[in-house]
């Protein structure tokens, strides 16, 4: 009898975090086609990173919705200033790239911005290999359009939830700290440790090395966005082997699936907004099916770039961002075994970055 009260309790509690996942994923579609939708309508030059940004601070409560999109919004900043102060003065290269990765990802972490500092890091990186010649310019519109999306986000957590399970409740009576009513970059604040000064620098480091050795070699390849590999990459580093192959599994994995249903939404739909919420939505809820729930909100990105920026090519734009994928994150993983500068007190390791 108590077996059986046991079992049927697990499989409740499978059901709720399923049905959790995809109302998570309902939101994240209407919230991602909203952002794409008005972006379109104000002509912003790049809706993606709208459409991107909202994927990303979607979340079931207002209060984390909230703070995932203002660090979004912070990280950006940072790795647009970033990006555009090294394209001042610096040609764009590999070299260029990775010198704007270390000291955007550095500054971030000792900023506080460590949930942000791989985003800060990529952006930054974006803005060197892609847009040298006008890079505050592009850093601007980048952060309009991130704000566009983050604020559609925001604004989709006041819908009513469909449901309601213990684990959500649990969250919407937890009060939120002091600190963090409004908004808080980092629930564990940053100190003047010698020892946390030097984790910083060092993961800065691995994560500059990986990524400028990424875009090297997709660049040496021929392949077409070495900033794939780049953000494969920067997300993958990590100081442990272990940790760095865990990242780019999953990272992988979600690519993958997201390449797949870019590809399929190319072929079988088109890439105005609703349907890129469509696709959106199916990506999200394949993961869920496929026991990858955590890689969701990545493979629905992926989709979301494989249906607009395929250039009429959609499988062999879907392939190589796969080989890309792969590419970045095993250069991580090769990174991540080289000996440490020191290994006392490290708080280096941080992988939340999406």
């Amino acid at each position: 009898m108590t077996h059986s009260g046991s079992r049927s309790c697990a499989m409740s509690g499978t059901t709720f975090s399923a049905l959790s996942n995809a109302q998570l994923a309902i939101r994240a579609a209407i919230a991602a086609t909203a952002a794409a939708a008005i972006a379109q309508a104000l002509k912003l030059d790049y809706p993606i990173y709208a459409f991107l940004a909202a994927i990303v601070a979607t979340d079931l409560t207002t209060q984390q919705s909230r703070q995932l999109g203002l660090r979004r919004l912070v990280a950006t900043l940072l790795g647009a200033a970033g990006g555009g102060l090294i394209s001042s003065v610096l040609p764009s290269s590999a070299w260029s790239a990775g010198l704007a990765i270390l000291g955007t990802v550095f500054l971030s972490r000792r900023m506080n911005v460590r949930n942000g500092a791989k985003v800060a890091g990529y952006i930054a990186a974006i803005i060197v290999l892609h847009f040298g010649p006008d890079p505050w310019g592009h850093a601007y519109d980048r952060l309009i359009e991130t704000a566009l999306g983050v604020t559609v986000a925001w604004l989709a957590s006041f819908v009513p939830l469909l449901f309601r399970n213990e684990d959500v409740d649990a969250r919407l009576r937890e009060p939120p700290p002091q600190a963090a009513r409004w908004f808080q970059l980092d629930l564990a604040p940053s100190d003047d440790d010698p020892l946390t000064l030097l984790a910083d620098a060092q993961i800065a480091l691995r994560t500059a090395v990986a990524a400028t050795l990424a875009v090297l070699i997709t660049q040496k390849l021929g392949l077409a966005y070495p900033i794939f590999a780049a953000i494969a990459a920067i997300i993958t580093t990590d100081l442990a082997p272990a940790n760095s192959r865990t990242v780019g599994v999953r990272r992988i994995a979600a690519t993958i699936i997201g390449a797949a249903a870019g590809f399929a939404g190319s072929l079988l739909l088109g890439a105005e907004p609703w349907w890129l919420g469509i696709a959106l939505l199916a990506t999200m809820l394949a993961c869920q099916f496929l026991g990858s729930p955590e890689g969701s909100k990545m493979a629905a990105c992926t989709c979301g770039i494989g249906m607009l920026m395929h250039g009429g090519h959609p499988l062999l734009f879907a392939l190589h961002r796969v080989i890309e994928t792969g590419l970045g994150v095993a250069t991580a993983w090769a990174v991540s075994h080289l000996p440490k500068l020191f290994t006392r007190g490290s708080r280096a390791h941080d992988t939340r970055d999406a």
